[in-house]
């Protein structure tokens, strides 16, 4: 189970990381989402695939 929360917490920090850097691009807010929704589809199918 330790390990288990290690991951999820590295995850919500990195989250936390990610979306205060994508602050500082030069887009307009629906940009932002567009980038961020990218980001999780490339993160979705990474998991997959190592899962594979």
């Amino acid at each position: 189970m330790g390990r288990h929360l290690a991951w999820f917490a590295m995850a919500v920090f990195s989250g936390q990381f990610l979306t205060s850097a994508l602050e500082f691009l030069p887009v307009a807010d629906s940009g932002v989402f567009t980038v961020c929704g990218v980001i999780a589809i490339l993160c979705s199918i990474y998991v997959v695939k190592s899962k594979a």
